[in-house]
Protein backbone atom coordinates (compact mmCIF):
# COMPACT_ATOMS: atom_id res chain seq x y z
CA UNK A 1 0.00 0.00 0.00
CA UNK A 2 1.70 3.47 -0.93
CA UNK A 3 1.61 6.19 1.74
CA UNK A 4 -1.24 7.76 0.11
CA UNK A 5 -4.02 5.43 0.18
CA UNK A 6 -2.72 5.34 4.07
CA UNK A 7 -3.83 8.80 4.21
CA UNK A 8 -7.24 8.39 2.71
CA UNK A 9 -7.94 4.76 4.45
CA UNK A 10 -7.11 6.23 7.69
CA UNK A 11 -8.07 10.26 7.55
CA UNK A 12 -11.50 9.46 9.51
CA UNK A 13 -9.43 7.80 12.05
CA UNK A 14 -6.89 10.10 12.83
CA UNK A 15 -9.51 12.96 13.06
CA UNK A 16 -11.64 10.99 15.48
CA UNK A 17 -8.02 10.22 17.41
CA UNK A 18 -6.73 13.64 17.36
CA UNK A 19 -3.66 12.63 16.37
CA UNK A 20 -2.49 16.17 15.60
CA UNK A 21 -3.32 17.15 19.25
CA UNK A 22 -2.79 14.28 21.33
CA UNK A 23 0.90 12.62 22.13
CA UNK A 24 0.17 9.42 24.10
CA UNK A 25 -1.60 6.62 21.67
CA UNK A 26 -3.77 4.29 23.50
CA UNK A 27 -3.85 0.23 23.63
CA UNK A 28 -7.27 0.74 21.57
CA UNK A 29 -5.88 2.56 18.58
CA UNK A 30 -2.80 0.64 18.35
CA UNK A 31 -5.33 -2.44 17.73
CA UNK A 32 -7.61 -0.90 16.03
CA UNK A 33 -5.28 0.71 13.53
CA UNK A 34 -3.39 -3.16 13.59
CA UNK A 35 -7.00 -4.22 12.72
CA UNK A 36 -7.63 -2.00 9.63
CA UNK A 37 -3.90 -2.65 8.47
CA UNK A 38 -4.68 -6.57 8.42
CA UNK A 39 -7.83 -6.49 6.31
CA UNK A 40 -5.67 -5.60 3.91
CA UNK A 41 -2.03 -6.28 4.06
CA UNK A 42 -2.13 -9.51 6.26
CA UNK A 43 0.46 -9.02 8.70
CA UNK A 44 0.77 -5.18 9.99
CA UNK A 45 4.74 -4.15 9.75
CA UNK A 46 6.15 -1.66 12.10
CA UNK A 47 6.59 0.44 9.28
CA UNK A 48 3.06 0.72 8.34
CA UNK A 49 1.96 1.12 12.17
CA UNK A 50 4.92 4.29 12.33
CA UNK A 51 2.98 5.81 8.61
CA UNK A 52 -0.43 5.57 10.31
CA UNK A 53 0.49 6.82 14.01
CA UNK A 54 2.84 8.90 12.54
CA UNK A 55 5.11 7.52 15.99
CA UNK A 56 8.77 6.07 15.41
CA UNK A 57 9.66 3.08 13.99
CA UNK A 58 11.18 1.89 17.31
CA UNK A 59 8.74 3.14 20.22
CA UNK A 60 6.25 0.65 17.62
CA UNK A 61 8.27 -2.23 18.52
CA UNK A 62 8.35 -1.76 22.07
CA UNK A 63 4.60 -1.06 22.57
CA UNK A 64 4.24 -4.35 19.91
CA UNK A 65 6.05 -6.32 22.22
CA UNK A 66 4.22 -5.09 25.14
CA UNK A 67 0.91 -6.11 23.51
CA UNK A 68 2.13 -9.43 22.33
CA UNK A 69 3.24 -10.61 26.18
CA UNK A 70 -0.24 -9.28 26.89
CA UNK A 71 -1.67 -11.42 24.40
CA UNK A 72 -3.45 -9.00 22.86
CA UNK A 73 -1.61 -9.45 19.51
CA UNK A 74 0.50 -12.41 17.61
CA UNK A 75 4.04 -10.50 17.09
CA UNK A 76 7.30 -11.82 14.74
CA UNK A 77 10.15 -10.27 14.75
CA UNK A 78 10.56 -9.11 11.09
CA UNK A 79 7.55 -10.11 9.65
CA UNK A 80 4.67 -8.13 12.21
CA UNK A 81 1.80 -8.65 14.15
CA UNK A 82 -1.98 -9.69 13.82
CA UNK A 83 -4.47 -9.79 16.75
CA UNK A 84 -5.16 -12.50 18.75
CA UNK A 85 -8.10 -14.58 19.58
CA UNK A 86 -7.84 -11.99 23.04
CA UNK A 87 -7.44 -9.03 20.14
CA UNK A 88 -9.79 -9.53 18.21
CA UNK A 89 -13.02 -9.25 21.08
CA UNK A 90 -11.25 -6.14 22.47
CA UNK A 91 -11.66 -5.25 19.15
CA UNK A 92 -15.53 -6.78 18.58
CA UNK A 93 -16.35 -4.57 22.00
CA UNK A 94 -14.68 -1.22 20.47
CA UNK A 95 -16.37 -1.76 17.12
CA UNK A 96 -19.31 -2.56 18.86
CA UNK A 97 -19.28 0.58 21.44
CA UNK A 98 -18.39 2.93 18.24
CA UNK A 99 -21.55 1.36 16.45
CA UNK A 100 -23.58 2.98 18.82
CA UNK A 101 -22.02 6.09 19.41
CA UNK A 102 -22.24 7.08 16.00
CA UNK A 103 -25.97 6.26 15.59
CA UNK A 104 -26.65 8.03 18.78
CA UNK A 105 -24.84 11.08 17.38
CA UNK A 106 -26.27 10.58 13.74
CA UNK A 107 -29.85 10.94 15.68
CA UNK A 108 -28.95 14.33 17.14
CA UNK A 109 -28.13 15.83 13.91
CA UNK A 110 -24.83 15.03 13.11
CA UNK A 111 -23.65 14.44 9.50
CA UNK A 112 -22.96 11.13 9.11
CA UNK A 113 -19.03 12.43 8.69
CA UNK A 114 -18.54 14.16 11.52
CA UNK A 115 -20.55 11.36 13.51
CA UNK A 116 -18.27 8.44 12.76
CA UNK A 117 -15.00 11.39 13.64
CA UNK A 118 -16.82 12.15 17.08
CA UNK A 119 -17.67 8.19 17.97
CA UNK A 120 -13.88 7.60 17.38
CA UNK A 121 -12.93 9.64 19.71
CA UNK A 122 -15.37 8.98 22.34
CA UNK A 123 -15.37 5.32 21.85
CA UNK A 124 -11.69 5.27 23.85
CA UNK A 125 -13.23 7.43 26.87
CA UNK A 126 -17.32 6.17 27.26
CA UNK A 127 -17.03 3.14 29.02
CA UNK A 128 -18.77 -0.19 28.27
CA UNK A 129 -21.83 -0.16 31.05
CA UNK A 130 -22.84 2.91 29.17
CA UNK A 131 -23.02 1.93 26.13
CA UNK A 132 -25.00 -0.67 27.12
CA UNK A 133 -27.79 1.83 28.42
CA UNK A 134 -27.17 4.38 25.29
CA UNK A 135 -27.89 1.50 22.91
CA UNK A 136 -30.93 0.86 24.79
CA UNK A 137 -32.03 4.56 24.66
CA UNK A 138 -31.95 3.83 20.75
CA UNK A 139 -33.56 1.54 20.33
CA UNK A 140 -36.75 2.80 22.72
CA UNK A 141 -36.35 6.15 20.92
CA UNK A 142 -36.75 4.67 17.46
CA UNK A 143 -39.55 2.48 18.55
CA UNK A 144 -41.28 6.18 19.80
CA UNK A 145 -40.33 7.64 16.41
CA UNK A 146 -42.45 5.05 14.62
CA UNK A 147 -45.36 4.51 16.90
CA UNK A 148 -45.69 8.05 16.49
CA UNK A 149 -45.66 8.29 12.44
CA UNK A 150 -47.92 5.48 12.54
CA UNK A 151 -50.13 7.87 14.49
CA UNK A 152 -49.82 10.76 12.40
CA UNK A 153 -50.35 8.80 9.34
CA UNK A 154 -54.26 8.62 8.85
CA UNK A 155 -55.91 10.83 6.74
CA UNK A 156 -56.57 14.86 8.06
Amino acid sequence: MERGSYENLYSVMRRGHNRKERRKTTVEEYLETIHELEKHVGWVRTKDLSRVLNIKPSSITKTLKKLHSEGLIIYEKYRGARLSRAGLEAINKLVRKHRVLAELLKEAGLSEIDAQAEAERLEHLVPDYLVEYLEKFIIRYREMLRKCEGEGSGTL
